[in-house]
């Protein structure tokens, strides 16, 4: 009975020890959970509380281009701002953020650090630009991007439609580059000769805002009125924003930085051979209706070469391959005739040779059977731009860049 008595005593011993290590193993196990529990909820309280900060910034930076006047804590150049979330002492969540706009443009460099309690922190480095998703483009239309049978372009960049792409349609005839990708809504009905087209989804026209350049804009001085159309020579802008109503004759080219809108149809007679503009120079040209690119015959040494430049472009239309002529248009000349945003509310036309476009062309559609064009696109748009000077509708902004930490 005593042995009896002494085993059961041992085996009850055991029994407890097994229990208390599997008591401390679960207690381990659900201590270590509850610590990773906690601290993935602190990085991410913290982490949401810094994207707050920079949708705080987003918000400020909208409202100061909308109104022109920011918050008292942000200056449209500077800003910092400090909010709790969570006023609680023991779990306060709260951000501060940082923002200041890159000299003389219209993007925003944005620090934001969101903290939980005083364990966790985390920080959001943002780029926040003012320019519309179309800006991304060498040339967007809203509808057809129609370049015709004697295209003679060149276009360094991507060039996108909502509706379909028609380009060099006869490349025997037509002199058509493309150093870039071309996407199309109607891809079925798109042809790029030497390009496959790409399809893609739809991207939303921008609208200006033309209350509000009427609101802030200034009339062209040294233009003269003629009923309703404006005749302006050698445009000097001078960061100026000017305001033509009706139609507007523009005898170029621009020199400094600016926004030129008109509210009908701007017609443009550009040449770059006396006054080039400065490359880091932006003119952001805008018309309601139509943007018309006339010939380029300020220069007279260059007018006859221009004529039968054109005269040979229609005689190549008209005898094809029994008679190439030689070719005698005029070159493209190597200055920047417009660096910046070309925007029509309607259509892009062309006649003759036109110049160099360095920036991105936005219209409802393009079209012209001579229109010949050099657009190369400039990824750094916005920096040439000049400051609130782009009057797109509720002041579209996007996040260029974004690093966490």
């Amino acid at each position: 009975m005593k042995q009896e008595r002494g085993s059961a005593f041992v085996f009850a011993l055991l029994a407890l020890a097994l229990l208390a290590v599997l008591g401390l193993g679960l207690a381990t196990v659900t201590l270590g959970e509850s610590r990773a529990t906690y601290q993935s909820v602190g990085k991410t309280k913290a982490r949401y509380a810094a994207e707050a900060g920079v949708n705080r910034a987003i918000f400020e930076i909208r409202k100061y281009l909308c109104t022109g006047s920011g918050d008292e804590k942000f200056d449209g150049n500077k800003g910092y701002f400090k909010d709790e979330l969570v006023e609680d002492e023991r779990n306060s969540v709260y951000y501060e953020v940082y923002i200041e706009r890159v000299s003389q443009t219209d993007v925003f460099q944005v620090r934001s650090k969101g903290s939980y309690r005083q364990d966790f922190s985390a920080e959001i480095e943002a780029t926040i630009d003012t320019l519309p998703e179309a800006a991304d483009y060498a040339i967007f239309t809203d509808e057809d991007l129609h370049l015709g049978t004697l295209a003679r372009c060149t276009i360094k960049g991507d060039i996108h439609s909502n509706g379909h792409i028609d380009a060099g349609s006869l490349p025997l005839l037509g002199k058509f580059r493309l150093e870039g990708e071309a996407y199309a809504v109607d891809r079925k009905r798109s042809q790029v000769p030497g390009h496959e087209v790409r399809e893609t989804e739809r991207i939303p026209f921008p609208e200006l805002d033309w209350e509000e350049i009427e609101r802030v804009a200034e009339q062209p001085h040294g233009a003269l009125k003629l009923g309703s159309l404006w005749v302006w020579a050698l445009p000097h802008l001078g960061g100026r924003t000017v305001y033509c109503d009706g139609n507007a004759l523009l005898i170029g080219p621009f020199v400094g930085k600016g926004v030129i809108a008109v509210e009908g149809t701007a017609a443009v007679l550009l040449s770059g051979e006396t006054f080039a503009p400065q490359q880091d120079e932006g003119v952001m040209l805008a018309a309601g209706d139509d943007i018309v690119l006339l010939l380029n015959i300020t220069d007279l040494e260059k007018v006859l070469t221009t004529l039968l430049g054109i005269v040979g472009n229609l005689l190549d239309l008209l005898l094809g391959w029994l008679l190439k002529l030689p070719d005698l248009d005029l070159s493209l000349h190597p200055d920047y005739y417009l660096t910046g945003l070309l925007y029509a509310g309607d259509a892009v036309t062309g006649i003759g040779n036109i110049p160099t476009i360095k920036g991105s062309v936005i219209a409802k559609k393009v079209f012209g059977a001579e229109l010949s064009l050099l657009v190369e696109h400039d990824p750094e748009l916005a920096a040439k731009l000049p400051p609130r000077k782009v009057f797109f509708k509720g002041n579209p902004v996007r996040i260029t860049s974004w690093q966490e930490k």
